[in-house]
Order: structure tokens, then sequence, then C-alpha cells
């Protein structure tokens, strides 16, 4: 490929870090709480925005930014039920970052903003 410069054929054979994480649960945060996440925070109630259906405790999940890029690894510390019910606490335990920080900025959102728009997956 170095002489032709075509990555073709190098391209179809190395996949996307989400293409091996694909058979994992996800959740989808708040680009707000990526970097805290990056840092080692564990994710809390309200920085989740999606997360997949029949999700229950214990559960090993792949975190995600809205745009489906991979974040992190972790445990699922309350079921599915749980955590749309919930308003505060910890949702999530991270186990492994991916994401290096500092990609996504650090911000504050609205505190009314929290709760809005959580939603469970297809």
């Amino acid at each position: 490929w170095e002489e032709k410069k075509d990555e073709t054929k190098l391209m179809s054979m190395i996949k996307p870090i989400e293409f091996a994480l694909s058979e994992l649960k996800s959740v989808v945060i708040r680009d707000s709480a990526i970097d805290a996440l990056c840092h080692g925070a564990q994710l809390a109630i309200p920085g989740v925005l999606q997360i997949s259906p029949n999700m229950r405790k214990g559960d090993i999940v792949a975190i995600y930014t809205q745009k489906g890029e991979a974040v992190a690894l972790a445990e699922s510390l309350l079921s599915e039920k749980e955590i749309c019910d919930a308003t505060k606490g910890y949702a999530f335990e991270t186990k492994r970052i991916i994401m290096a920080p500092n990609i996504y900025p650090k911000k504050m959102e609205n505190k009314n903003q929290f709760q809005k728009g959580l939603k469970k997956s297809k």
C-alpha cells in the first residue's frame, strides 16, 4: 500500500473500536459529561441521554458520544427502569476509558436540561 499510496485493502482489514463494541449494550451521554468521564469520573444519571433496552444491573456497557464515538466501558449500577426513574446518583462505574481526555470541551449545562431527553434505544 505504501508504494501505490492506496489504503483501500488496508482499511478494509482495520476496523474502528466501535465495530468491536457493537454487541455490547450502549449508553449515549451528554457532551458535557464526556471530558469528566475521560478523566476518570463515574457516569451519573444527569449525564445519560439514551440507554439500550433491557439493561440490567451488572451489565457491561459501551458508552458513546452523541456522534457514536466510543468513550468508555462501564458496569451498570442500576437496571434500565431504575435509570429512567432516577433523577440523580451514579448509574455506571467506569471500567476502561477509551477516548483521550480534552477532546471534548468542559462545559456546564442548565440544571433544568439534565433529565430532558432521557430515552431508551430501540
